[in-house]
């Protein structure tokens, strides 16, 4: 079911297991919070998301996998597809973050930072520089290098069509992190601009800590989520570190990697599948102008009511919900 709804309701229990310890309880307040559990509760049970991964056709049309694995082992990629840096659907740049801007990596090879063609396969790099992305899955930041001083290896998709696609992404780790957590990020292209602000991500998620998973990035993580698209307009899915040496971000291995636009082409995602997961970036209805403008539905900064419903704008004041807790706007 949807996190955001699973937040709300859990305010409410909160609050009201608050008034009952302070022995605040009164028949009026009783009458409240039940019918404040009881939306809250319908939200839960109609924000069930029914999309089963096992059940998408990777070959129909509109849905990419570009990585997986193959009953657990080694990580496969979709050869034709990551041989061909040509925006159709897939490109891979680097992300320059002081300029925010996306160079086209021009070599593909195993001659490079990847390594050997053994442990990492071929990769799409730049000369002199740890950044890039192997055919093994191999996805490595830049935090010193020739061409620029800090890049992150960035996978870019462009739309085939208009359309609502789930994005996911999985990480890990063959060797524990030790020294500063990494960031899996997406930022939203429009108009065919190749730039965006470092800030202007729409979705991102820290791994490599303890703190995080206890594993030190060992754990594998996976950001996802919904993002409704105009044809050629661009998501990105990067891979950033901040902390130099090569053992910061050198052993992250993607593991799973697919954007699809329906189970098949017969049941394409709807706006309300996408509505109810609690990442969904709409790029349509927003109308941004800007690169990277962002909107209130987005992890961290979406807006909820009390029955936990995704707020666009808020048209009185009230109390919501944001981040998990109560607020009065």
């Amino acid at each position: 079911v949807s996190q955001s709804s699973i937040d709300a309701i859990n305010v409410i229990i909160t609050e009201a297991e608050a008034v009952i310890a302070e022995d605040r309880l009164n028949i009026n307040l009783a009458n409240t919070y039940i019918y404040y559990l009881q939306r809250a509760w319908k939200a839960v049970l109609d924000s069930k998301v029914t999309m089963d991964p096992n059940a998408i056709d990777y070959n129909a049309e509109g849905n990419y996998r570009l990585f997986w694995r193959d009953n657990g082992a080694s990580v496969t990629t979709s050869a034709k597809e990551f041989e061909s840096n040509d925006d159709a659907p897939w490109g891979f740049y680097a992300y320059n973050v002081e300029t925010g801007t996306y160079d086209r990596f021009d070599k593909y090879d195993n001659n490079g930072k990847c390594g050997s063609a053994t442990e990492r396969g071929k990769a799409w790099y730049r000369a002199q520089e740890y950044c890039f992305v192997s055919s093994t899955g191999h996805f490595h930041a830049c935090t010193s290098g020739v061409n620029v001083k800090v890049a992150s290896p960035a996978i870019v998709f462009t739309a085939p069509k208009d359309g609502i696609y789930y994005v996911t992404i999985t990480v890990r780790r063959d060797k524990a992190n030790q020294t500063n957590t990494l960031y899996l990020r997406s930022r939203y292209l429009k108009d065919g601009l190749m730039e965006c602000a470092k800030e202007d991500c729409i979705f991102d998620k820290a791994y490599g800590t303890a703190e995080i998973d206890g594993t030190n990035g060992q754990t594998p993580q996976t950001l996802d989520f919904y993002v409704r698209m105009k044809q050629g307009d661009r998501v990105t899915l990067e891979d950033e570190a901040y902390t130099s040496g090569s053992e910061s971000s050198g052993r992250t291995i993607i593991t799973d990697l697919s954007i699809t636009s329906g189970y098949n082409v017969e049941h394409p995602y709807t706006l309300e599948e996408a509505e109810a997961h609690p990442r969904f970036y709409d790029a349509v209805a927003v109308g941004i102008g800007t690169v990277g403008t962002p909107n209130l539905n987005t992890q961290g900064n979406v807006i909820y009511d009390l029955s936990g419903r995704p707020l666009t704008k808020l048209t009185h004041p009230g109390i919501y919900i944001q981040g998990g807790r109560k607020i009065v706007r």
